[in-house]
């Protein structure tokens, strides 16, 4: 059940500090994909500005969405990129995490792991799920949906469902949903705008119901986990992952380093069809990000003495792929394999828990 007052340490310190650091995490929808200008016509920059209006306050903006990713990637880099401790979270994976057909299981664990981790950073941040959706599913309660919806349940956050609103409005419009979401997921600016309303009504109504005592921060009180979520995860860059010994595998720090590289300040590399490139490392999970592109091509994947994997990176266009290459392996020492089969191949970082 969601909590009445699971927005009360926002509404202090919208009253009392004046001052409010907001996160954002997220898909294409967070970052604004479609929209003229995404920075400033994307729901957060509108949220931002209507809660700075509502409240006189300063309202300080940290939006790390990245388009095409999920809730596994964005639990594995929280610590990384996340530098400002927030006051105030919104998550909005649900339909990305479909997409990727993660498992129920599996999401609800990415998630729980995702707000614990944010919660360890800062045990009074309050935190928002948005749920978004496409056009193939509108209203329904898909799979990587109710995954998210029951860990805020679970954990007494707010969570916002656009479709239910947002179709419910258009009964009373002489327009379809072609009219905001034209490619079918991804809002134009009638759109983004649409989806803060959405969002500011949700949050203007569990605000305007809060009853606050005083300017005290509260600590969240952590529930019994839902799942058996990463406890030690961590993401590791190219540079930290790098050694020697991996001959046909380079590091590169300068050049034209794409959007992954510049993000973690170098790309682990190949060219070279057939060389190795090996990883070894401790613990029970592991995974990756590379660049994928129409110039990107395949390697192997060999973990211990299993089987072997292909992992085939080329797309019509640029965006980062990240995989799940073991799942809940027996926890000790591991050896991961990397081999180059054609083009060359990109990896940005491993995950490992």
């Amino acid at each position: 059940m969601i909590k009445e007052n699971c927005l009360s340490n926002t509404l202090k310190l919208l009253q009392y500090k004046k001052e409010l650091n907001v996160l954002f995490m997220g898909g294409s929808v967070t970052d604004g994909h479609k929209s003229s200008n995404p920075k400033e016509k994307g729901w957060p920059k509108l949220i931002c500005n209507w809660l700075s209006e509502k409240y006189g306050a300063k309202v300080n903006e940290y939006r790390k969405s990245i388009g095409g990713t999920t809730s596994y990637y964005a639990a594995f880099r929280y610590d990384k990129e996340v530098s400002v401790v927030p006051d105030l979270f919104f998550i909005e994976f649900a339909i990305n995490d479909g997409y990727a057909k993660y498992s129920y299981d599996f999401i609800t664990k990415t998630s729980e792991t995702l707000v614990r981790t944010a919660l360890k950073a800062n045990p009074n941040v309050d935190i928002v799920y948005v749920l978004t959706f496409d056009r193939s599913v509108k209203t329904r309660d898909y799979n990587s949906l109710c995954a998210h919806r029951d860990v805020a349940e679970k954990y007494g956050f707010e969570c916002i469902k656009l479709s239910d609103t947002f179709y419910k409005l258009l009964e009373n419009e002489d327009k379809t949903d072609e009219d905001y979401i034209p490619d079918g997921v991804h809002p134009n600016d009638d759109g983004y705008y649409r989806y803060f309303e959405i969002i500011r009504d949700a949050l203007d109504k569990r605000l305007s119901n809060t009853v606050i005592d005083g300017d005290e921060l509260i600590e969240k009180a952590l529930p019994e986990p839902m799942t058996d979520y990463y406890k030690n995860h961590k993401l590791l860059t190219a540079r930290e992952i790098y050694n020697d010994d991996n001959n046909g595998w380079i590091y590169e720090t300068d050049g034209n380093l794409s959007w992954l590289g510049n993000r973690y300040d170098g790309i682990l590399s190949s060219t070279q069809v057939g060389s190795k490139f090996i990883f070894e490392f401790e613990g029970t999970d592991l995974g990756l990000v590379c660049e994928s592109n129409t110039d990107i091509g395949k390697i192997s994947f060999k973990l211990d003495d299993g089987e072997e994997q292909i992992i085939d990176a080329k797309l019509t266009y640029s965006n980062p792929k990240v995989i799940v290459l073991s799942d809940a392996l027996p926890f000790g020492k591991h050896k991961a394999e990397f081999t180059l089969l054609e083009e060359k191949f990109k990896i940005g970082a491993l995950f490992v828990n």
